[in-house]
């Protein structure tokens, strides 16, 4: 199976009176830089977008999640730490992590200069699997074959320890991000509770305790 992900222009902000039309990209995937100057947009932008979006197919989240109902996005949220790729995805292995780590580095700088110097990166990637996922996957001679014999470990009683962990912590002054991330690893370990959780987190992203 092959992903392809291309940018056809459709964001597109509209002045109602003029109707000239300006082209802004979707803010949740927007680099920090270009949320705080709209004159910052790069190649190093783009870049933070592709690796955005590998964080959310990875993940199922959004690597630093933060838009308001109104649509603005909370520049804080490039205050809290990156939540690893690994801690939601067993599947993501060390060189993929660092393949992400170095895409999302809040510092244009440090990422890589344009698409065409990630994409080499992952050309070059082979996927590596975690002594811990036992010698059956080390041993699959195919990186796929590996990813289709590899099960997450889904474990409700482990999830609704976590969830109760998630809960303490909020009570936490100022650790409710913290909380916010725990209770969506819960997820990850049962996805039902996903349900059961999903408004309470909102509530937590938007700094909500109730």
């Amino acid at each position: 199976m092959r992903a392809r992900v291309s940018d056809f222009g459709l964001a597109k902000a509209v002045n109602p009176r003029t109707l000239l039309a300006s082209a802004r990209g979707t803010l949740c995937f927007k680099a920090p830089e270009a949320l705080r100057d709209f004159q910052g947009d790069s190649l190093a932008g783009d870049v933070w977008a592709v690796g955005s979006t590998m964080y959310l197919l990875l993940t199922d989240r959004l690597p630093y999640p933060g838009l308001k109902d109104d649509g603005q996005v909370d520049l804080s949220r490039f205050d809290r730490p990156l939540v690893p790729a690994s801690r939601l995805n067993i599947m993501v292995d060390a060189g993929l992590e660092a393949i992400l780590l170095k895409a999302l580095s809040l510092s244009p700088e440090s990422r890589y200069a344009t698409a065409p110097a990630l994409l080499k990166d992952l050309d070059e990637w082979v996927y590596v699997p975690d002594c811990a996922h036992g010698k059956e996957a080390a041993m699959t001679s195919s990186p796929s074959k590996a990813l289709s014999n590899l099960h997450s470990p889904l474990d409700e009683t482990a999830a609704r320890s976590t969830v109760a962990r998630a809960r303490t912590l909020a009570k936490e002054q100022g650790r409710l991000p913290e909380a916010a991330d725990l209770l969506e690893e819960s997820f990850n370990k049962w996805p039902d509770l996903r349900e059961e959780y999903e408004y309470q987190l909102r509530l937590w992203r938007r700094g909500l305790v109730m």
